[in-house]
């Protein structure tokens, strides 16, 4: 969501798109970037941006790939997706909610210049998923939900600036 100098905005969803047919992506990225949030002067979003009606179909993935939802969210379905790689239990195919990663502008000696570019303390909220057909090689049964989905809640790294990324308070809320 734009907002300009004289205070109006505009919303910039995403809506009424079909990807299928798709074989081997390591990552569909819906989320918002590129913020910086306090690095880029004006040229930031003032909220996670809006999805709808985003429908994939007939994925392939031989080697692990995922879906990383970042944004609030209505009708989102996944259909129809092979995974032909061994499944771990740190793999989920969709990812539900914010995002955290330090850029670390100055480098790494000058964390008081270092900044978000997600947005990590916004709360992603997903609505009216469907998500069938999701299967191993070979296999006529579907991948169980909680194997399938990661709702994410982030939680402050309290080692940072030790260690990155900072974290937030953010999470993702998926409303079955």
């Amino acid at each position: 969501m734009k907002r300009f100098d004289d205070g109006t905005t505009l919303d910039c969803p995403i809506s009424d798109i079909t990807l299928r047919r798709i074989m081997d992506i390591h990552e569909f990225k819906l989320y918002d970037q590129p913020n910086l949030e306090l690095g880029r002067g004006n040229d930031f979003s003032i909220g996670v941006g809006t999805l709808k009606k985003l429908h994939f179909e007939d994925l392939t993935f031989n080697h692990p790939g995922k879906i990383e939802l970042r944004a609030n969210t209505d009708a989102l379905s996944i259909h129809n997706v092979r995974v032909n790689h061994p499944i771990t239990p740190e793999w989920h195919l969709l990812a539900i909610g914010p995002k955290s990663m330090t850029y670390q502008s100055g480098g790494p000696s000058k964390p008081e210049k270092w900044t978000e570019i997600f947005s990590p303390d916004l709360d992603c909220i997903a609505r009216n998923v469907s998500i069938t057909g999701v299967r191993t090689k070979d296999s006529q049964t579907d991948l169980p939900i909680e194997q399938v989905v990661k709702v994410i809640e982030q939680k402050p790294n309290p080692d940072y600036p030790n260690t990155t990324p900072k974290g937030g308070t953010g999470k993702g809320i998926w409303i079955r």
